[in-house]
């Protein structure tokens, strides 16, 4: 943990939704960035290996099988990568006190260690949003959970099918897929 936590910086990064099916929902990262060391790195629960196939990969998302991983990346190339598919970024500051930078500092920092990378994914309960949730959360002494306790009656299928209804065979697709979910 750095000495002086008043030139460490947090960001709440949102990216805008993209064409294909996996980031039709948008993105959300976290930006840290120090002024003392010069740090600056984006931390992005969103990253998955299709290097077995679009096939097996799909297959594994039928069966409940997302394993994702967390990748840290330089601000410029995470930004670039979301402008060259069309997607805005927004960056909001995150306004925390010093013993809040650092429970967030240290839950990042435990995170980066390569035995806690990867994470099983769930669409609903553990996603890029839910992690970055959480740690906040965990920095605010759980002010955000007391903040957000309603219930709906909609239930997770009525929120997919209105986010893809304009897109009736990926709507479709998905249904399928949830089954029982």
């Amino acid at each position: 943990v750095p000495a002086d936590l008043s030139g460490v910086h947090f960001y709440l990064i949102t990216v805008d939704v993209g064409e294909n099916v996996w980031d039709n929902f948008g993105h959300t990262a976290l930006r840290m960035y120090d002024e003392s060391s010069n740090t600056d790195l984006v931390f992005n629960w969103g990253v998955f290996d299709v290097s077995g196939g679009v096939v097996a990969f799909s297959y594994n998302f039928f069966k409940g099988i997302m394993n994702y991983r967390l990748a840290t990346s330089l601000p410029a190339r995470e930004f670039d990568m979301y402008r060259a598919q069309g997607r805005t970024v927004w960056q909001d500051r995150i306004n925390l006190t010093n013993p809040q930078k650092e429970i967030l500092y240290r839950r990042l920092m435990w995170n980066a260690e390569p035995e806690n990378l990867e994470d099983e994914y769930q669409y609903f309960f553990d996603n890029c949003t839910t992690r970055v949730r959480d740690y906040l959360d965990e920095a605010l002494d759980g002010k955000l959970s007391e903040l957000f306790q309603a219930e709906t009656e909609e239930t997770y299928r009525d929120q997919v099918q209105s986010h893809y209804a304009s897109t009736a065979i990926i709507a479709f697709s998905l249904d399928i897929l949830m089954n029982g979910n």
